[in-house]
């Protein structure tokens, strides 16, 4: 790593807004959850993805607008459906759910500068709108 590109990872982290400081938190903790509510209707943990799925979260939080946030959604669903049997298992919402707080904050984030905020009115809306998604999932 040269001195120049340091020197920007420095500035950018300095730069940071508040607001994209907490979504960076929440894309962070949303995959964590949905791997909690995979191991409880598992019934089993899985050590390699306590590593590498939180490994892979903080990645996409840091560096939203790459792919990393699909390899860890790719990640928690694949093995979801290789470990748990039951589809009726009430964790399947609430991983569901985990999993489309992530992905709309990821969403979300990488459309904002590094240092910008969200207005208040397009998180509302914003909001809203995840909700609607997550509600008309619930339902079905």
């Amino acid at each position: 790593m040269n001195e120049s590109r340091l020197q920007r990872i420095i500035d950018e982290f300095h730069a940071t807004s508040a607001q994209q400081w907490l979504f960076r938190l929440a894309a962070a903790a949303a995959p964590l959850a949905a791997l909690v509510a995979e191991a409880a209707a598992a019934g089993q943990q899985w050590p390699a993805g306590q590593v590498v799925v939180p490994v892979l979260a903080l990645g996409s939080a840091v560096r939203p607008d790459t792919p990393t946030a699909l390899v860890v959604i790719a990640i928690v669903v694949v093995h979801w459906l290789v470990s748990v049997d039951d589809i009726g298992t009430p964790w399947l919402p609430i991983a569901a759910v985990c999993l489309l707080a992530y992905h709309s904050v990821i969403a979300l984030s990488a459309s904002v500068p590094i240092g910008g905020t969200v207005p208040a009115a397009v998180i509302g809306r914003w909001w809203r709108n995840v909700v609607l998604a997550g509600a008309t999932a619930l339902c079905m």
